[in-house]
C-alpha cells in the first residue's frame, strides 16, 4: 500500500513495503525502482472472480485483507510518480500510469509482526479496490533531495 508523500509542492508516492512470491521479483524490484520487496507466501479466497480475502505470510510477519466489495464500477485512472531511497541513500522517481476499474469497498485489514502493525492499521478502512487494471512503471530517474 502506497503512501502519499509532498516533495516541494508535488505530491509523489512511496512504497515502504511489498510482499512477493519469487526471488526474481524481489531482485528485480530493487535493482529497477528501489522496492523494499519481501519474501512471502499467499492464500485467498475469490468468490465471481473478485478477491474476498488475501493473506500473506513472511518470516515473523502476516497480513490479511478481508474484502466487502460494494458500490458501482468506477473508471480508475492513474498518472503519478513515486520516490523511492536505494541502499545508498539516494532518491529516485519513478513515473506511474494505470488505467483500470475499481469499486468503493470497505477493507478489514489484520497485521502481526514487530514493525508492520505500526503502520499498517488494523481495522476497517474505506477505500477503492482495483478490479482490474493495466500498470505501467517505467525507467527510474535520479531525483534531487528537495
Amino acid at each position: 500500500m502506497p503512501n502519499v508523500l509532498l516533495r516541494g509542492r508535488r505530491p509523489s508516492l512511496h512504497v515502504p513495503f511489498i510482499a512477493v512470491d519469487s526471488e526474481a521479483s524481489i531482485a528485480g524490484g530493487r535493482a529497477n525502482w528501489a522496492l523494499p520487496k519481501t519474501l512471502a507466501e499467499f492464500d485467498w479466497d475469490e468468490r465471481d472472480g473478485l478477491p474476498r480475502r488475501i493473506e500473506a505470510r513472511g518470516e515473523g510477519w502476516s497480513a490479511e485483507a478481508r474484502v466487502l466489495w460494494s458500490g458501482p464500477r468506477v473508471p480508475l485512472v492513474l498518472r503519478a510518480r513515486q520516490t523511492q531511497v536505494r541502499a545508498d541513500g539516494s532518491l529516485i522517481a519513478v513515473p506511474l500510469r494505470s488505467r483500470g476499474v475499481g469499486r468503493v469497498a470497505r477493507i478489514e485489514v489484520r497485521s502481526e509482526g514487530p514493525t508492520l502493525p505500526s503502520w499498517l492499521l488494523g481495522g476497517v478502512h474505506f477505500g477503492v479496490a482495483i478490479e482490474r487494471a493495466v500498470h505501467r512503471i517505467l525507467p527510474a530517474v535520479e531525483e534531487a533531495p528537495s
